[in-house]
């Protein structure tokens, strides 16, 4: 008797050893803070139904902080999959963020655009394991910091206890182990939580957690890219002895999380620009005028400016006139930034008795239609060239006649010669 029970207690630890070594056959290690291969759920593959529609997500995507599929079409039922590559020695199937738990996720994401964003609402997934592809998570609430939770950032936006969820819906992935791709244990949902707030720019990090009706998580799956390990740098707080924030690794490998921003741009590329043409006759000056006067055949100087009054840099410029043609490019190379102004003089030569020429000034970013234009007009009255004329005065002195004067001078010596002849005939 004593040796059949030595017998089977020797039997016994082989047992729980292959147990303990077998990937995905260890009984569930019951930690909040991650599912690992090491648990004992999802090692089989369970039947499965047709693949869903792709999921959709609703709005404009202002940031998209990675991917999940990594297998689109290969997952159970035709279905697309998000594989834990084992191969490279990742273990993690999710993160806990499970409000039971008390633990939550968090990463990061950057506000560029200068007038800022519109949220309205935020895109995360989740699961629980052993569902089915009927949603089981019905809460989720987040945080939007200033800056890392973990180093002096400041809450902005949300709360811990505000349930925001406006939707659930698979999203046509499962999260599967890569040596059993079509396993179908871990569906994915697409959660929707409603935000609505302005965020200016700068750098911020959205924390959250999630609630379900079974009792495995929710987890939170990272983000996952065939053949890469490290793919980001989020954070999991722990709210043991008091609540630390901890790096979200796998093994070494830190890990993001997949997510995006819904909204829209506050502010968005709005070009404009304000054209001024002035006229003047000092060489290599800017007048200040758009009007002035100049005798026939002299130089004219006109000076083109034109000021950024939009909100975005604008990279290449033309200007024509309708006179002179085009003095400035096309599309000569200059970054002219919002609010600053730039100028150039061409000269003129005034041929007829006045001018009025209008220059459209166009403005844009090449490559895309990002485009501004604007008119500037100047005039130039034409007179008379004065002529100097010596030896009428009876001395040494000169009398200064203009062209009509002289005209009439000349037609009167004229009338004259004529009378005298008649009279001498």
């Amino acid at each position: 008797m004593m040796r059949k029970t030595r017998v089977l207690f020797v039997l016994a630890i082989i047992l729980a050893l292959v147990v303990m070594t077998v990937p995905g056959v260890m009984a569930n290690s019951g930690s909040p803070a991650r599912e690992t291969i090491f648990d004992g759920a999802g090692t089989g593959v369970g039947p499965s139904g047709p693949a869903g529609p792709a999921h959709v997500i609703a709005g404009s995507v202002l940031h998209n902080n990675g991917p999940v599929i990594t297998h689109p079409g290969g997952g159970a039922g035709g279905s697309d999959a998000s594989s834990l590559q084992t191969a490279l020695g990742l273990t993690i199937f999710g993160f806990g963020h499970a409000l039971s738990s008390g633990f939550r996720v968090a990463d990061d994401f950057t506000v560029t655009d200068p007038g800022g964003w519109q949220v309205d609402h935020l895109y995360f997934y989740g699961y629980q394991t052993g569902s089915t592809t009927t949603p089981t998570i019905n809460n989720i609430n987040f945080r939007i910091w200033n800056g890392a939770p973990n180093a002096g950032g400041s809450v902005v936006f949300g709360d811990t206890t505000t349930n925001r969820l406006a939707s659930a819906t698979w999203s046509n992935i499962y999260r599967a182990q890569d040596t059993t791709i079509t396993n179908n244990q871990r569906p994915l949902m697409l959660i929707q939580a409603t935000a609505g707030v302005t965020l200016p720019p700068g750098t911020y990090w959205v924390d959250w957690q999630m609630g379900g009706t079974l009792a495995s998580g929710p987890w939170a799956p990272p983000i996952s890219i065939l053949g890469t390990t490290v793919t980001g740098n989020g954070l999991q707080f722990d709210p043991a002895g008091g609540g630390v924030w901890n790096a979200l690794v796998d093994g070494a490998s830190g890990q993001g999380l997949p997510f995006q921003v819904i909204g829209s741009i506050l502010g968005g590329p709005d070009p404009g620009i304000v054209m001024t043409k002035t006229v003047g006759t000092v060489p290599a000056t800017c007048a200040t005028t758009s009007s002035t006067s100049a005798p026939y055949g002299s130089t004219v100087y006109y000076c083109y400016t034109v000021e950024n009054t939009g909100n975005i840099t604008l990279t290449h410029h033309t200007v024509v006139d309708d006179v002179m043609g085009t003095v400035l490019g096309p599309d000569a190379s200059y970054a002219l930034v919002p609010g600053a102004t730039f100028s150039f003089i061409e000269p003129y030569t005034l041929t007829s008795e006045s001018v009025t020429n209008v220059a459209v000034w166009t403005a844009s970013i090449s490559g895309t239609a990002i485009v501004a234009t604007a008119t500037g007009t100047a005039t130039v009255t034409g007179s008379p060239t004065d002529v100097t004329l010596t030896g009428f005065s009876g001395g040494s002195g000169a009398i200064v006649y203009t062209l009509p004067l002289l005209a009439l001078v000349l037609l009167a010596a004229a009338g004259l010669f004529v009378t005298l002849r008649r009279q001498n005939g």
